[in-house]
């Protein structure tokens, strides 16, 4: 269970990062020779499947580092403009809004498996 509160926290965590990188592709929307930036989630998902538990005292564990930012950032691959930048912020606008959407249903998924966790534990 522990390991989907955590899963939850890094993506949440990872989507706000998007938005902030979002966000400085519509701040330099204007300078020239900037070239708009993307975070990849994919990173952080493969990072989860590869995360193994220990089930046995004799087993060994491995730490359980979060993800490394630098590993998630790309560069979008667009046409540049004539001044080299290439940034649409229509489109950065429109990633926004679907990161947002994202956001938010994490946060309530995981708001949903801790209401779960604590019924549970009240129940017993």
């Amino acid at each position: 269970m522990e390991n989907g509160f955590q899963t939850l926290e890094r993506l949440i965590a990872s989507s706000a990062v998007k938005h902030k990188v979002l966000a400085s592709n519509i701040a330099n929307s204007d300078t020239p020779g900037y070239k708009a930036q993307d975070v990849e989630f994919k990173a952080v998902l493969d990072d989860e499947k590869l995360a193994l538990k220990t089930t046995n005292n004799r087993h060994i564990e491995l730490s359980n580092e979060t993800t490394d930012i630098n590993k998630m950032l790309t560069f979008k691959k667009r046409p540049s403009w004539g001044d080299g930048n290439n940034v649409e912020p229509d489109m950065e606008i429109a990633e926004m809004t679907e990161n947002a959407l994202f956001y938010d249903a994490s946060a309530k998924l995981l708001s949903s498996n801790i209401r779960m966790f604590k019924e549970a534990i009240r129940s017993k």
